[in-house]
């Protein structure tokens, strides 16, 4: 007895040796790891460290095109503040609470926070603690040892470690950034059911809807502590009879009178479509009119109040 119980020590031993390796070589390897945010997906890779940014983006991926590209710096071009952009694409509430809560984390304000709300991302797991998204996220120890409470599935945790044993991981997932040169000339009606049915894989489930409610309500409530005013959008599409939007839509009216956070539904607000380069994302010419003429008075307005507030 006394013989297996030293040579079960010597191997936790042994194992524990091991994956302190293994995580020391990811946080060493990848520490000194920087992308400008125009140039990746990563959202870790674009929070900086005790900066005060004017406006942060989250949500998914209609808030990851407005960062893409030229688009970053047109953004803030045009509205004239420091813009950081933590969204991701498919991203539901689960994973943003987590990149928000590490932005928070080290050391940043944020004075507005657009977040970029989708139907989908309330009906199922697969967008929230399913999303395999931290395969283009470079290993950060402390984000690694946040995630391990979080809820998040065990081998979306797992595959963020072994991505980073792939081959050129950098450039094949985190700077794959999508062109968003082109142009629509019409909808597609099949292509935009096919979509929305990839969108909804899990059906609409009330339940599994109400839960993710409520980690909207810590998600706001994070962002409240933190004095940052929140504004929900729902993005300009092409996707008619998106089944998750009316829920959506109750659901913000709910949180705006529980929280007074401000909620926009602009779904229906752009149609041309020579202003997108796929049936839910806007092109170049597309973003900048977004930003000009929706982004840029609510944010001043938001900025105003918060600079009197200080007075």
């Amino acid at each position: 007895m006394r013989i297996f119980l030293i040579k079960f020590i010597l191997f936790l031993l042994l194992l524990m040796m091991t994956l302190a390796a293994v995580l020391g070589y990811l946080a060493f390897s990848d520490g000194t790891l920087s992308a400008s945010t125009e140039a990746t997906e990563s959202a870790l890779l674009s929070i900086p460290q005790n900066t005060d940014a004017g406006l942060l983006i989250a949500g998914s991926s209609h808030g990851r095109m407005l960062s893409r590209g030229v688009n970053h710096c047109m953004l803030e071009n045009v509205t004239g503040v420091k813009v950081v952009n933590i969204s991701k694409s498919a991203a539901g509430i689960v994973p943003e609470y987590e990149f928000l809560k590490y932005y928070y984390k080290k050391g940043n304000t944020a004075k507005v926070i657009f977040y970029f709300i989708d139907g989908f991302v309330f009906f199922s797991p697969k967008w929230n603690e399913g999303l395999y998204c931290y395969a283009d996220e470079p290993f950060r120890l402390d984000f690694f040892l946040q995630l391990l409470p979080s809820g998040t599935e065990r081998d979306v945790i797992l595959n963020y470690i072994e991505s980073k044993y792939q081959n050129d991981w950098l450039t094949y997932n985190a700077s794959r950034v999508p062109d968003q040169s082109g142009r629509l000339e019409r909808a597609d009606t099949a292509a935009i059911r096919k979509r929305l049915d990839a969108d909804y894989l899990d059906g609409l489930d009330m339940n599994t809807a109400a839960t993710y409610s409520k980690k909207l309500d810590a998600l706001i409530e994070l962002a409240q502590r933190h004095e940052s005013s929140l504004v929900f959008i729902i993005s300009p599409s092409l996707l008619t009879h998106d089944p998750g939007l009316d829920f959506v839509r109750k659901t913000m009216l709910e949180k705006k009178k529980k929280y007074g956070v401000q909620f926009y539904d602009l779904s229906e607000s752009y149609k041309n479509p020579r202003l997108f380069y796929n049936h839910d994302h806007l092109n170049v010419a597309g973003v900048f009119m977004y930003s000009k003429y929706f982004m840029l008075p609510v944010l001043d307005s938001l900025l105003q109040r918060h600079s009197d507030n200080l007075h």
